[in-house]
């Protein structure tokens, strides 16, 4: 599998929670796109920038399903949430589009993709809020990692696109962080 993460450092650890339960699966993480049979893009939708970055780099990796048509583009992350049903009208070299919410069942979300004919959209509203016992293959520093305490946001300012992307606020309680900074402590990671 090739995982390209876009956005911001939730978004990293999404991305992180993606690749551990992909490999826990079966799926060996490789660098080359070509050389993948799942290609995985984690997408930011906050701004158009960012939009515009996330449909370049699916219409990059869809360049080598071109070549490879068995292998698997899947999208995921806030554009998705965002645009939903106009992403599967737009980009149909995609196989699988999937929302906030699919990141903690992202494999069962692609063995769901094998066993169908065509692409779909898995789309709800978003309420995943991972916890310590989550399962993580950590990208940055190995002393340095991202310990993600809440998702969405309550607050409606009208600049703000988070609260209709992430979701409503969700905070994970303070023991289960302790929990997860204790165990990646105890891993050799320095800094939060």
């Amino acid at each position: 599998m090739h995982l390209v993460s876009l956005g911001c450092a939730k978004n990293l650890v999404d991305s992180e929670i993606m690749l551990a339960l992909l490999e826990n699966t079966g799926y060996s993480v490789v660098e080359d796109p070509g050389e993948a049979d799942l290609l995985l893009v984690n997408t930011c939708g906050f701004i158009q920038p960012a939009v515009e970055e996330a449909v370049d780099e699916i219409l990059r990796l869809s360049e080598y399903k071109e070549q490879d048509p068995d292998k698997l583009l899947v999208v995921v992350g806030c554009l998705v949430q965002r645009y939903g049903n106009s992403l599967l009208e737009e980009l149909p070299e995609v196989d699988l589009f999937t929302g906030i919410n699919g990141i903690a069942e992202i494999d069962a979300l692609i063995e769901q993709r094998l066993r169908r004919e065509s692409s779909f959209l898995v789309l709800d509203s978003p309420k995943y809020l991972m916890n310590s016992d989550t399962p993580r293959r950590l990208s940055t520093r190995f002393f340095q990692v991202f310990l993600k305490i809440t998702e969405g946001c309550d607050n409606r300012c009208t600049y703000c696109l988070i609260p209709s992307i992430r979701g409503s606020l969700r905070s994970r309680p303070a023991a289960d962080l302790v929990l997860e900074a204790e165990r990646l402590a105890a891993g050799g990671v320095r800094e939060l």
